[in-house]
């Protein structure tokens, strides 16, 4: 508290004089945008974090399983050129990922990998301009066949057929990520198909969906670079997994790719625009970690690494991206991420297994099962790093059974 005061400089006696001045000190959100975690924020992502808050999902209901126990040996090394992975493999993958919602079985991937090469030249964009355009029911997605000699997505001006197209949008993103896109993935998507108009109907359609099997990015000047669609979520190493579990024979059961429910905007913006002052009383999980000297929201753990719990029980990691945690011990937690669903792991298990190499985790996912109740793998987790030259994370599942 500064008190009124004389202070003389000592210059021809001049005399500056200090009165006192309230001053009103507030806990900040972490939706207020001036927040120490919002500026934080926008200056490693260039994005404002309301539109963060604006994506939050909320978990399914998280499994009641019990320590599922120690993990197994790590896999050998593939051997010999038949477990190459090329880039055609994750494309083929991926493709019909995103055309029939489904990762193929072994039997089929390699049977499709034989059509794929033969007929098309391993060509994506000849592959996906079959796909939409056949006769063949066996063929023909789920959204149905395009002409090129019919409108249907596109007309003389860009607001033709424009619900067409977000329908066209929504359905093959659905496919790929289980859920339907937010309103400005789908007009951005809508939008992309009117761009690509002189390719025809199926061509244009085509070339919305090679998009999205390739993830194509453009460098911003700041921050990440930009994705095809907003906040579109990079699918192709999970894909490269999968490519490999089919070519060793660890077969995916042509499973259905999962679905994310979203919760009401106000609900997300009435959950995380609490105080953080409650949150933090409340979370007894990271109570005791290393506190950062910038700010005490940013914490360390040595078998974790950094993060920021600030909109506790979801978290901030600076490897695995948003995590909602729920547990009050770090021996038996379980999170729930939008790349990995739900997984379990601990301080003993995470890092410190003699096996692990520096930027590899353990964790345990578990999913709902084909026929009710969970089904769980060990699953290793390979972060990028300098050693493995990668810029994603890397997902092996060592494969699924019911628990």
């Amino acid at each position: 508290m500064v008190t009124q005061a004389d202070m003389s400089i000592g210059l021809q006696g001049q005399q500056l004089v200090s009165n006192t001045v309230p001053v009103r000190i507030r806990a900040l959100s972490i939706g207020d945008e001036i927040s120490q975690i919002a500026l934080q924020y926008f200056a490693v992502k260039n994005e404002r974090v309301s539109v963060m808050l604006s994506l939050y999902s909320t978990p399914p209901v998280s499994p009641t399983i019990d320590d599922p126990g120690l993990p197994p040996p790590l896999p050998p090394p593939p051997s010999g050129e038949d477990y190459l992975i090329s880039d055609g493999d994750v494309d083929l993958l991926g493709a019909n990922v995103v055309l029939y919602g489904e990762i193929l079985s072994s039997a089929n991937f390699r049977n499709e990998s034989n059509i794929y090469q033969e007929e098309f030249n391993s060509d994506l964009l000849s592959y996906i301009i079959d796909k939409l355009s056949s006769d063949d029911p066996e063929k023909r997605t789920g959204y149905g066949k395009i002409f090129d000699d019919r409108n249907h997505l596109l007309g003389t001006i860009e607001g033709d057929y424009y619900w067409n197209r977000i329908n066209f949008v929504s359905f093959f993103f659905n496919n790929k990520y289980g859920r339907f896109p937010f309103t400005i993935q789908a007009d951005t998507g809508a939008k992309k198909i009117w761009l690509a108009r002189e390719l025809g109907e199926v061509g244009a359609a085509a070339d919305f969906i090679f998009n999205l099997v390739r993830e194509p990015t453009t460098a911003a000047v700041f921050g990440t670079p930009i994705t095809y669609l907003p906040k579109m979520a990079a699918h192709r190493e999970i894909w490269d997994t999968h490519v490999y579990n089919l070519l060793t024979d660890n077969d995916t059961n042509n499973r259905k790719v999962g679905q994310i429910e979203m919760l009401n905007v106000d609900k997300i913006r009435r959950s995380f625009l609490n105080s953080s002052y409650y949150r933090q009383k409340l979370n007894l999980l990271w109570a005791d970690s290393t506190k950062s000297e910038v700010s005490d929201s940013w914490k360390y753990e040595d078998w974790f690494g950094w993060f920021t719990d600030e909109a506790f029980p979801w978290i901030y990691h600076t490897d695995l991206g948003w995590l909602y945690s729920q547990s009050n011990s770090q021996n038996n937690i379980w999170f729930f991420s939008e790349q990995l669903g739900w997984f379990w792991t601990s301080e003993e298990i995470f890092k410190t297994p003699s096996s692990l190499a520096e930027d590899q985790r353990f964790i345990f996912r578990v999913r709902a099962g084909n026929h009710g109740g969970w089904e769980g793998s060990w699953s290793l987790v390979t972060l990028p790093s300098e050693a493995n030259d990668r810029d994603s994370i890397y997902l092996f599942d060592y494969g699924y059974s019911p628990l």
